[in-house]
Parts: structure tokens; C-alpha cells; sequence
């Protein structure tokens, strides 16, 4: 699952050795700092996504409910005062437009 919270890019996955946690990663250390600030994070240089950490599912679940819970902005991309991540998103989000735009 790919998350974009207006101040970091996270992909979670399930961690093939153990049910109970799951695989967080991200390109940037400090988009997975700004979600899991007390993470025990590892750095793989080989992966696409190199910082990772072994996160509780459950931590997960409620670290992502309380974000959804915190949203106090009515636009998503003009929350992101990240300039890079701005762009990033503003790419993805056209590219989507333009995916769906027929089905309008």
C-alpha cells in the first residue's frame, strides 16, 4: 500500500517472516521519521525504497487512524509545504487525471 500524507511518501508491505508487523519503507529517512519518529529504522542501499523499519500492525493501523483523524485542510496538495513532495504528488495526481479522464 502506497500512503501520501502531506509530509511523507510511504510504502507498507507485509513482512514474509512475521504476520504481526509490517514493512514500512520509504526513499526519504526523514518522511519514515515524520510517521514513525521512534522507529527502529535499517537502511538497505539496494532497494528502492532503502529506509525500512518492522513496524507493529496494530501501531500502524492507529498511527494512520490518527492522522485521518487530525485532517484540518480542505485542499491535500496545497497542505504539502514540501516543495519536492508538493511536485511528486501534483505528478501523480495528473497522471491519474488523465488516466480516468475518458470516463468522465
Amino acid at each position: 500500500m502506497w500512503i501520501a500524507f502531506n509530509d511523507a511518501w510511504l510504502s507498507i508491505v507485509e513482512n514474509r517472516n512475521d504476520e504481526e508487523t509490517l514493512l514500512v519503507r520509504a526513499r526519504s529517512k526523514q518522511h519514515l521519521l515524520n510517521i514513525f519518529p521512534k522507529c527502529e529504522l535499517f537502511k538497505d542501499e539496494t532497494a528502492d525504497y532503502p529506509y525500512r523499519a518492522y513496524i507493529d500492525r496494530e501501531h500502524v493501523a492507529n498511527v494512520v487512524s490518527e492522522r485521518l483523524m487530525k485532517i484540518n485542510y480542505p485542499n491535500f496538495k496545497a497542505s504539502v509545504k514540501d516543495d519536492k513532495l508538493g511536485t511528486a504528488y501534483s505528478n501523480i495526481w495528473s497522471e491519474i487525471y488523465f488516466f480516468y479522464h475518458d470516463e468522465r
